[in-house]
């Protein structure tokens, strides 16, 4: 009895599927195929951490991004809320980050990220780059 096997290759959400000369399906492995270099750090990793108050501060502030950077993780270690943004970004516009959140993004190091508090109030933020 010939069996048919193909597979789907993409964002990972489907599983690979198996027809049969039964009409229904038996689930198979599910893959996920990337390149190396997006699977493994292949470069530097800096840490830093800053404190933050009302202005739009760039991170990693006072350096330049770390080069080759693919991935940026902030970390709000408070005590109070920082939002995120381009350059100008306040707390009406930004994208929310509360104590005690982490949040990583997919950023070359062409790309500048900025933080805010409300108000007057300062809160302290983790950044990680990795290359």
């Amino acid at each position: 009895m010939p069996t048919e096997i193909s597979s789907m290759v993409g964002s990972g959400t489907e599983q690979f599927r198996q027809e049969n000369p039964g009409k229904y399906h038996k689930p198979a492995l599910a893959a996920h195929i990337v390149n190396w270099e997006d699977a493994v750090a292949v470069g530097p990793i800096r840490s830093s951490g800053y404190e933050v108050v009302a202005n739009a501060t760039r991170l990693p502030s006072g350096t330049q991004n770390l080069s080759g950077r693919r991935v940026i993780a902030l970390y709000n270690d408070g005590p109070s809320k920082a939002y995120i943004g381009p350059s100008g970004v306040t707390p009406a516009n930004g994208y929310p980050l509360p104590t005690g959140v982490e949040k990583a993004f997919a950023l070359a190091a062409n790309v500048d990220i900025y933080v805010t508090t409300s108000g007057s109030q300062t809160t302290n933020v983790r950044v990680l780059e990795i290359a």
